[in-house]
């Protein structure tokens, strides 16, 4: 029937509401003498795309029909041509190869013919992921291990971050011996253990002798991953195997220490510190330039990420409490900045210096004034904790908690270290309000002087 269609000259080249041409549907069934018949009446059907713009070679492959692919790829087909995921948005412009799709789809003799036909076995869509990432997500140990034999990269990355290893470790089809195999050819195969919480198969590798001193391309030992993620027994492993990893450093000079204190993981703080970590070591911030002396203690990052558990770890270990950073911050000015008022209070009443300035000139009680969130009842807390609580009043512009001051009878007339009343502070700042305050308190203020 279909040969008689052709010589009758009826039209091949119509398109179905799927926009599928009859080869289309060929490829899709693995009907290969109409595949055939079809090319040789109009090869240009080769290269014709549906609604998920999928050329036939693609409806091949989603099929596993080997013979259809062959025969596409004989004829011109393109072994690298690209469609679309069937819910990617249609203005997204293609980027999953027939590759991908033979492998995601678990048809290893496709993949093989793709491959032997020269396709990109690393290109890359634009979710960043790769076959391999297709076959080890789906735990598809056979199409895996034929993709690294054949040059696929292990280490490339999903715009997420996830390597192969990492969705094979995540997928729920959770296969032991990929995850295995995936491992032995990753560049950084203890970091991979690591990370995937996976404390047999590290030591394993320790036991192969694997190197536990390697780092990654951001610096990162395996025990910095473990301080991150917080994976206490592969810490206690490392640490055990090599002690000295507790004072590697990364590309940004953060030690272990800091990674468990930013990311709160407090027992891995407690476990570094008894194995010696020095509790005032300093990193860098991330937008900081490479010849900044590094300024930033474990304790600030513990009191801006409102980690208090890991701040009163660190604080018993003898963390210095007044450190200033290279912009003057200490851990009080770090947790007040970033509304962690618990965390400050805890600071304060071991013994922080709440007089201390930033480079700017501002108190932590300068900084909770200034925050777009103002908490009363804590700039309270910090003017009553402070040297001159009347004098920061004014300088905060805030006659609410001047007037509290002044009801609780403290002192108006004392003085700063520049003898100045906070009378000399409203007339420098302008600040009228105060000024009639003080001056309705105690007109003495009038006639002192700096």
């Amino acid at each position: 029937t279909l040969y008689a269609l052709i010589n009758a000259n009826i039209e091949i080249n119509t398109t179905d509401e799927d926009q599928y041409t009859p080869l289309h549907i060929a490829a899709k069934t693995g009907n290969f003498e109409a595949a055939k018949a079809l090319i040789e009446k109009d090869s240009r059907l080769i290269n014709t795309v549906d609604r998920y713009h999928w050329y036939p070679i693609h409806i091949a492959v989603a099929s596993g029909k080997c013979d259809i692919i062959s025969l596409l790829l004989d004829k011109g087909a393109d072994v690298d041509a690209k469609g679309r995921y069937n819910d990617d948005d249609p203005s997204i412009t293609p980027s999953v190869t027939v590759l991908q799709f033979a492998a995601k789809g678990g048809h290893i003799e496709c993949v093989r013919t793709l491959v032997m036909k020269g396709a990109d076995i690393n290109h890359q869509d634009h979710y960043g992921r790769t076959a391999l990432h297709g076959a080890a997500k789906d735990g598809n140990y056979e199409i895996a291990k034929f993709l690294v034999e054949n040059g696929a990269n292990a280490s490339l990355k999903t715009n997420n971050g996830n390597t192969a290893l990492d969705l094979a470790a995540k997928s729920s089809e959770k296969n032991e011996e990929l995850i295995q195999y995936l491992t032995s050819h990753s560049r950084n195969p203890i970091h991979h253990a690591v990370r995937i919480k996976n404390t047999e198969m590290l030591n394993a590798l320790i036991a192969a002798n694997i190197e536990v001193n390697t780092t990654d391309e951001d610096q990162w030992t395996p025990l910095h991953i473990a301080a991150k993620n917080g994976n206490l027994e592969a810490a206690e492993v490392l640490i055990e195997k090599d002690f000295r990893l507790i004072n590697t450093t990364d590309i940004n000079h953060w030690y272990p220490i800091h990674q468990a204190a930013f990311n709160g993981k407090c027992d891995i703080v407690s476990l570094l510190l008894g194995k010696g970590a020095d509790v005032n070591v300093k990193a860098r911030y991330v937008d900081d330039e490479p010849l900044v002396s590094p300024s930033v203690t474990a304790l600030q990052w513990a009191a801006e990420k409102g980690h208090i558990r890991c701040l009163r770890i660190l604080v018993r270990k003898g963390a210095d409490i007044n450190h200033q950073d290279h912009y003057g911050n200490t851990a009080l000015h770090k947790a007040v900045k970033f509304g962690n008022y618990k965390v400050a209070k805890f600071l304060v009443e071991n013994g922080t210096n709440t007089s201390l300035k930033t480079n700017n000139g501002n108190t932590a009680l300068d900084l909770a004034a200034k925050s777009d969130e103002k908490n009363n009842e804590f700039i309270r807390y910090l003017a009553n904790n402070s040297k001159n609580p009347v004098h920061c009043a004014v300088r905060i512009n805030s006659t609410q908690i001047l007037n509290a001051l002044i009801a609780a009878n403290v002192n108006v007339y004392t003085k700063n270290k520049n003898q100045y009343t906070p009378l000399h502070i409203a007339a420098k700042t302008g600040n009228f309000q105060a000024a009639e305050v003080l001056i309705e308190k105690d007109s003495r203020l009038i006639n002192t002087t700096d």
